[in-house]
């Protein structure tokens, strides 16, 4: 498994949707997760000021800070059909959902995100953020301050 982190957000030049484009710590290898109108909205909130709308995602993490289950990481993987999917690690549960859902609640838990090994093997699956001679817009994420 590798480590991935949120690089931004822009347009993939070929389909044109929506995407966010992750990349792998030690800067190997990038992904592009498409999201759909309203989950582009909401992971719009960390590069833009913050919006005052919630989100199921948001709730989601409210009600499991009233619970045992902590959110720990997400994983990327395959399916058995060979489809990208997401893996929610809590506390004693594991969860599948998909890949924007996972990018979702780690942008909101401020969770690590992992990839597994095959993941990058599936060319449909990964698009560079660089287009070719085309504007991809990426937005790069704001820096939020840490208690660290």
């Amino acid at each position: 498994m590798k480590r991935l982190e949120l690089v931004g957000m822009g347009a993939c030049p070929r389909c044109r949707r929506s995407v966010a484009h992750l990349m792998t710590t030690d800067g190997e290898h990038t992904l592009a997760v498409a999201l759909d109108a309203a989950k582009a909205r909401e992971l719009s909130r960390q590069y833009h000021e913050p919006v005052r709308e919630k989100f199921v995602t948001d709730l989601l993490l409210e009600l499991l800070s009233s619970s045992p289950q902590v959110p720990r990481q997400v994983v990327l993987e395959l399916d058995d059909s060979g489809v990208l999917s997401a893996r929610v690690d809590l506390t004693t549960s594991i969860y599948s959902c998909s890949p924007q859902e996972g990018v979702a609640i780690v942008a909101a838990a401020r969770i690590p995100l992992y990839a597994a090994e095959k993941v990058f093997d599936l060319k449909h699956a990964s698009h560079s953020p660089e287009g070719e001679g085309e504007d991809v817009q990426c937005h790069p994420p704001k820096q939020k301050p840490t208690l660290h």
